[in-house]
């Protein structure tokens, strides 16, 4: 008994230490049985999703013999929210593994509490693990991490480095690119001191790092016109970063996983001196990411692009991120949107570790997010860090700037800042999870992933920063009354919290710049709960951007003033060669307004008298009119202007003021087109490439041009030559160069998919358009095949797009008939006559070259003419085609089962004359189309070899099995009620034996894998005969890539020889299935009994 209380007290020993190096291994031990548990379906370690049910091994080993265990879950308050009690008996080999399910749910940090008695002695075990409120179907499977903030003195990378220690987890970010460290150099890249720090500490520690790019924020240095600090918005500026950010990557080996592009512009209008037009900010997305993207496709990485999408200090979503990105197809370029809820300043310098366990101990105080600043001390304690207690740097007196970034994978903190920090914030812009403080929430909710106007993953961040805008002023004018009131809590029109700001004292006046889609604000302590005034009602102005907004100041009935504007966009649009439109919003009811369009560079200074006819140099419209009875207006007219950008300047009389910013009209003058378009075509006449080139660059606003390099208006150059310009048609002018400007990023590889840009090609390559909808996976390859190729106008491009897409699909034809369809359409380039073959030699010498990578046309062709067909060799069994071989005989397991049709066992006269290579499926064939179960193609041809379709395995099934079940409800979308199909699809719903891709789609159209096609057969037969317990170890090496709900239905057949692997060590479970092994299979399954 000692030898054994030794050997279980070592044993002990190293669980412990497992313990501590495995958060998922949680072992205990007592007198005669120890303890241990291991997470069956957790996310990470002992962590699920809602969509999971916790289930644990719970492994006893000790002495034989009988014994009582009970189980017990509590919560963070050790409230048991569920119990069961068993007894088990641990037989001579002295351990038992017992599957525990915890079939109540409790979102939160939880501990499942075990323990097992002889009726003597008592061992124990508790197994922590966390249920998290959101499910598992995580659309991006991207790295976690807190990320710190340490550009600009905000802390010291020691400091930081330890604060990520600490979480366990995280990246940190580095400096800011800025143009004049890096363009002066001319290419001469270097990593800078700091960066190199970072990267050595990054050796020490394993934390990722994540880079910001700025473009150059003038504000930091304090001279608005300074050209050091920006790039120019030029090619040559963009290429500039691109090339700079492709290198850095390249520098720092793989060590940066992320790169965030700093937007630097400051509200949501784009005005003032720090800031530039939203297409600058778009073009900087796009080139950033793409260097980005050519890093990650030389190197084979996955680095991501980060989106700083946001306005400082709130959350400009619905203007900027809109205005700057979508609009201007900027939304393309990143992976990531960036948003930056304000947090209260936490880059104070502390003298001592007192003074920074104090301020840590008043987070409440410091640190407030969206109103529910109580609940961070409860973050800290679940974090364990309830002693506050950081080593400090007294002679840098480091500020622990932290910046909490999230990814989407979840871990044990996402549950706990989703419930304490951001429920309501979450469900305003009805998105994913996020982060606040040191925690990191690494999950998406596929329900809750769109963000309003740009539908991608949403990556917040909490700053803790201690700058203060003038750009607006909110005063805050409170009677003394009223002590100890946090600032304002900020509501929607809904009613739904939005942010709260801190604490001010009575009379101070807060200056904050803010962006918010506020209606109203009322008074709240620092818990959020509302105050009462008690003195008279008093008005409070609230300036965000360009929406000025009364509030009434009765802090328990909340009114909104008349003259209230809700925040709604002034927008300007030409229509038509001089047509422009105006439309907005002016208030809440009805109201007189003006409008008014300077000539550039004039005012209304400049007018001597309206009736003057002279003021049409000056004052180029001008007229009034009324809003509708909710406020809005629409108006159309006509201007005559030279080309250039207006500003509409609108006055509302009743707001007694004028609209600010007022809203820009890009105008361009048909005449002007019109000019340039004449030029450039004498140009191209003459081929005069240097005239044509500064042609375009004096004239880029009257052609329609957004950004174009050299290389793209020499493609454009080549274009006119063939055919020139329309001399009024802008649409045509705009399309030419957007065309030309994407072949030139095609040709410098700067292009991961060519058909993100259709709309450019998409009249002249319909045939390439057709196959790619069918097959939307041959968009990157078809981009991968003709990237870097030089391609000198559009007619090359079309050429190389529609052979690269033919070599796209016969690498991956997914079904032969698509390339049979596509030596039709594609006949001028391929040079094979289908009319010179049998049909089924043609197939048989496309199934020989199909699925191999071509490099040109003549490779192909060269490949298909060396094919020998030989004559079938006949056996006993054998390749099946088109992905795996099955045979039948041998042992099986009888099944009684009176139901099912017996097949013939002998037929005596093949239907079928091309069934010679599947010997191995013959019988089966024949004897399913003599049950009427499967029919031929057409004559005398089953075609053994052609891929078998969801829809056609399902009526299959459906006739071999489950005639008489009644029809079933469905919601497919894609399932033609009209189609020959449907009473089929409908059937089998009815016995419960399918399911599509989703609720809603089914996948008609899509070849069946063998995994599917296992799964439904197996699950008719079960439907017959009831549930089969059997069960058998794969030997394939491949097992572990079975889908899970379909390994029971593969064991079974494979067990009893209904299905073989495509060879001996592997079962291709993704391989798409072909008739004669749908046949064979059906039949084997039919046979069992």
């Amino acid at each position: 008994m000692n030898k054994t209380r030794c050997r279980k007290i070592s044993f002990l020993l190293i669980l412990a230490m497992l313990f501590v190096r495995f958060a998922s291994d949680c072992v205990f031990a007592a007198q005669y049985v120890e303890i241990s548990a291991m997470a069956k379906s957790g996310s990470i370690g002992n962590n699920f999703f809602s969509d999971d049910m916790p289930v644990f091994d719970i492994r006893f080993a000790g002495d034989a013999g009988e014994y009582h265990v009970n189980y017990r879950a509590v919560n963070s308050n050790e409230e048991e929210v569920w119990s069961l009690s068993e007894s088990i008996l641990i037989g001579s080999a002295g351990e038992l593994t017992k599957e525990v399910a915890i079939n109540k749910k409790y979102y939160g940090k939880m501990k499942l509490r075990v323990s097992v008695t002889d009726g003597t002695s008592t061992s124990a075990a508790e197994i922590p693990y966390t249920l998290s409120n959101i499910t598992s179907d995580i659309p991006n499977n991207k790295r976690m991490g807190v990320s710190t903030h340490i550009s600009r003195g905000r802390g010291t990378p020691d400091a930081n480095f330890e604060l990520i220690s600490r979480a366990g987890i995280g990246n940190i970010r580095g400096e800011d690119f800025y143009w004049s460290s890096v363009e002066k150099e001319k290419n001469k890249y270097a990593l800078t001191p700091n960066q190199k720090k970072i990267l050595q500490k990054i050796d020490e520690t394993n934390i990722d790092y994540m880079f910001l790019c700025d473009s150059g924020n003038p504000l930091y240095k304090g001279k608005a016109e300074d050209p050091d600090i920006a790039p120019p918005s030029t090619p040559e500026g963009y290429h500039a970063l691109e090339n700079y950010i492709s290198k850095l990557l390249e520098l720092t080996d793989g060590k940066i996983k992320s790169v965030e592009v700093w937007n630097e512009y400051h509200n949501s209008d784009f005005s003032g001196g720090y800031n530039k037009n939203p297409q600058v900010h778009a073009n900087l997305h796009r080139y950033i990411y793409n260097g980005v993207q050519s890093y990650n496709q030389k190197y084979n990485q996955d680095v991501s692009a980060v989106g700083f999408a946001e306005d400082w200090w709130g959350f400009g979503v619905t203007t900027a991120v809109n205005d700057c990105l979508k609009e201007l197809n900027g939304e393309k370029y990143f992976d990531y949107v960036s948003l930056h809820p304000y947090a209260e300043d936490f880059s104070k310098p502390f003298e001592t570790d007192a003074q920074v366990k104090n301020l840590l101990s008043k987070a409440d105080e410091l640190l407030v997010v969206n109103g529910y600043s109580k609940n961070i001390p409860r973050i800290f304690s679940e974090l364990g860090w309830d002693d506050y207690s950081l080593s400090y740097d007294q002679e840098k007196k480091a500020a622990y700037t932290v910046r909490a970034h999230a990814y989407a994978q979840a871990n044990d903190l996402a549950d706990i800042v989703y419930n304490y920090a951001f429920t309501d914030y979450l469900e305003y812009l009805e998105t994913s999870p996020v982060q606040a403080g040191f925690g990191i929430v690494e999950s998406y909710d596929s329900s809750r992933v769109e963000v309003p106007y740009l539908g991608k993953p949403v990556y917040v961040a909490l700053s803790y920063w201690n700058n203060l805008m003038a750009d607006n002023t909110f005063v805050k004018s409170i009677e003394t009354d009223i002590e100890n009131s946090y600032c304002y809590l900020f509501k929607d029109r809904y009613d739904r919290d939005i942010i709260m700001y801190g604490m001010l004292n009575d009379g101070e006046t807060a200056t904050r710049y803010m962006n918010l889609g506020v209606d109203y604000v009322t008074m709240a302590d620092m818990y959020g709960n509302e105050q009462s005034k008690k003195s008279n009602d008093k008005i409070y102005k609230l300036n965000f951007t360009d929406k000025p907004s009364y509030i009434v100041g009765n802090m328990n009935g909340y009114k909104i003033e008349e003259n209230y504007v809700p925040v709604e966009e002034h927008i300007a649009e030409q229509k038509g060669e001089n047509k422009v439109e105006i439309s907005g919003r002016l208030g809440t009811k009805s109201g007189a307004y003006t409008v008014r369009i300077y000539a550039k560079d004039r005012s209304h200074s400049d007018l001597s008298t309206l009736q003057n006819a002279n003021n049409k140099d000056v004052l180029l419209y001008f007229d009034q009119g009324v809003t509708d009875k909710n406020g809005y207006y629409n108006k159309e007219f006509n201007i005559s202007a030279k080309t250039d950008t207006y500003k509409v300047l609108i006055y509302s009389k009743l707001l007694d003021k004028e609209i600010t910013p007022a809203p820009t009209l890009s105008f361009i003058s048909y005449e002007d087109l019109a000019k340039a378009v004449n030029q450039l075509n004498g140009f191209a006449s003459s081929n005069d490439l240097a005239g044509f080139t500064d042609c375009v660059n004096n004239n880029m606003q009257a052609l329609g041009i957004n950004i174009i390099d050299d290389d793209g208006i020499e493609i454009a150059f080549n274009d006119v030559k063939k055919k020139p310009m329309g001399e009024s048609d802008l649409n045509k002018s705009k399309e030419l160069f957007a065309r030309a400007n994407i072949i030139s990023e095609l040709n410098h590889g700067r292009i991961a998919d060519i058909f993100d840009y259709t709309e450019c090609f998409e009249t002249s390559a319909k045939d390439v358009n057709k196959y790619v909808r069918i097959q939307p996976a041959l968009r990157t390859g078809i981009t991968a095949r003709i990237a870097n190729k030089g391609i000198k106008d559009t007619d090359e491009f079309i050429s190389y797009l529609r052979k690269a897409t033919f070599l796209e699909l016969a690498a991956n034809p997914n079904g032969i008939e698509n390339v049979i369809d596509a030596l039709k359409d594609f006949s001028d380039i391929v040079s094979i006559n289908p009319d010179k073959y049998g049909t089924d030699e043609f197939k048989e010498i496309l199934n020989s070259v199909c699925g191999n990578s071509y490099g040109t046309i003549d490779e192909f062709v060269k490949a298909f003419k060396a094919v020998k067909i030989s004559e079938p060799t006949y056996s006993g069994g054998g390749s099946s085609g088109g992905g795996g071989s099955s045979s039948g005989g041998g042992a099986s397991v009888t099944v009684e089962n009176s139901n099912l049709t017996q097949p013939s066992k002998e037929i005596g006269v093949d239907v079928f004359v091309d069934l010679d290579d599947v010997i191995w499926a013959r019988n089966a064939i024949v004897t399913l189309c003599d049950m009427g179960v499967l029919n031929g193609k057409g004559g005398l041809n089953f075609c053994p070899n052609d891929l078998v379709l969801r829809e056609e395995f399902t009526k299959m099934v459906v006739l071999a099995f489950l005639s008489d079940y009644a029809d079933g409800e469905i919601q497919f979308e894609d399932v033609d009620k009209n189609e020959w199909y449907y009473p089929y699809i409908l059937k089998a719903k009815g016995a419960e034996v399918i399911n599509g891709y989703s609720d809603t789609f089914f996948g008609i159209g899509d070849s069946i894998t063998r995994e599917d096609l296992c799964k439904l057969v197996y699950n008719a037969y079960i439907k017959i005969n009831g549930e089969n317990s059997v069960k058998s170890e794969l030997p394939f090496e491949d097992a572990g890539d079975i889908a899970e709900y379909a390994r029971d239905a593969v064991e079974f057949m494979w067990l009893n020889n209904v299905v073989n692997g495509v060879d001996k060590t592997h079962f291709a479970p993704k391989a798409y299935a072909t008739r004669a092994e749908a046949a064979k299979i059906i039949y084997g399954m039919l046979n069992l009994r």
